[in-house]
């Protein structure tokens, strides 16, 4: 069963693959520098026009995309670092499907995994996409209508709000810049649904695996069963360690995107104004939430190991005791989870509240 062949296709095209010959090692590092360096810079131009607004409502509009290619920046450069260890593990969450696929139900319980998965996974592409669009069509529509209707010319606008260290209204530095930023913005969205769609497949691949040892637990040998089930405690605990970094990025910075948009949305005077931060809002949520739910169904599923083992057999005493420790996604301040995901929110609206009191 080959679960991640959409991901793989895309982590090929951002440059994130595993090496075949010594002449794709050096082409890949090159496309690697070169998305590195297009995040890197709108993130610089983008600070310096934050740092240059005029009152708080400006930094704002500015502050949340900005803040998203950040975020992406930084899982961008766990996943080039990492890329040997997530592409191993695909390859072994699948090699896992496989060995495991004749047991009771496995088929019907992975496939619905993977299903709920695209399920978690789809709304997030279409919003990226449309968020995309949006960011990239916007000036030029601008533009457009002014010109149509009002007679005033273009004003040459650019998709993201940034502080040039030199004048980018005239050819050739205006298209250049323009299609610079449309690199930027399309390289965010696909890296935002990349990492989303192979954690999520992560975790609920790894939830079936703990729902299939949960309905075979009858049926298995003791010692198979705690094979079973140590590997997948081994396998959970190294996804943790590889995806520490963009949980901890997903809750700290995400949380700062969250309250921006809040801001930009109740401050808004119109809904066309509106539209955008409110695609781009959904957009990060269910992005956050895809990380806590995947998280949350791993913890919910091993802990249940424990309900189904307990007055079996006193052979068992080991796996309960293994299965009491609930499995967790933890970072320095706290695990990923929908409770983690619902107190970011809670703060989020608090720090709305305070700062459009400054507005």
């Amino acid at each position: 069963m080959e679960v991640f062949r959409l991901e793989k296709e895309i982590l090929k095209y951002l440059g994130i693959e595993k090496y075949s010959t010594k002449r794709m090692k050096y082409v890949t590092d090159v496309q690697k520098f070169l998305n590195n360096l297009a995040m890197f810079y709108c993130v610089f131009v983008s600070a310096s026009y934050i740092l240059s607004a005029k009152d708080l409502l400006d930094m704002a509009e500015s502050l949340s995309p900005s803040t998203s290619v950040l975020v992406m920046l930084i899982k961008y450069a766990v996943f080039c670092k990492r890329s040997g260890q997530i592409f191993g593990f695909m390859d072994e969450i699948e090699e896992f499907n496989g060995l495991y696929k004749d047991f009771p139900n496995a088929r019907e319980i992975l496939t619905k995994a993977n299903k709920q998965s695209v399920k978690i996974t789809t709304p997030i592409k279409f919003l990226v996409i449309a968020i995309s669009t949006f960011y990239i069509m916007k000036p030029l529509i601008v533009d457009l209508v002014y010109y149509l209707f009002y007679g005033i010319q273009p004003s040459r606008g650019v998709p993201l709000k940034a502080e040039f260290f030199y004048d980018v209204k005239d050819s050739p530095a205006y298209e250049l810049i323009y299609l610079l930023q449309i690199y930027q913005i399309i390289l965010t969205c696909f890296l935002t649904f990349v990492t989303a769609s192979v954690y999520s497949n992560f975790c609920h691949n790894i939830s079936g695996h703990f729902e299939i040892l949960r309905g075979s637990i009858k049926d298995m040998k003791i010692d198979e069963f705690v094979i079973y089930h140590l590997k997948l405690m081994d396998i959970t605990n190294r996804l943790n360690l590889i995806y520490k970094p963009m949980i901890f990025t997903t809750y700290t910075i995400g949380t700062v995107v969250y309250v921006v948009l809040g801001l930009v949305i109740i401050t808004a005077d119109s809904f066309l104004k509106n539209l955008t931060p409110i695609m781009h809002a959904f957009a990060a949520l269910i992005y956050a939430a895809s990380f806590s739910y995947g998280s949350q169904k791993i913890m919910d599923s091993s802990e249940s190991i424990c309900d189904e083992a307990y007055n079996i057999d006193k052979d068992y005493i080991m796996v309960l005791m293994m299965a009491q420790k609930k499995l967790r996604f933890t970072t320095p301040f706290f695990e990923a989870s929908l409770e983690t995901f619902s107190f970011m929110l809670s703060r989020s609206w608090s720090f709305i509240a305070v700062l459009n009191s400054f507005v």
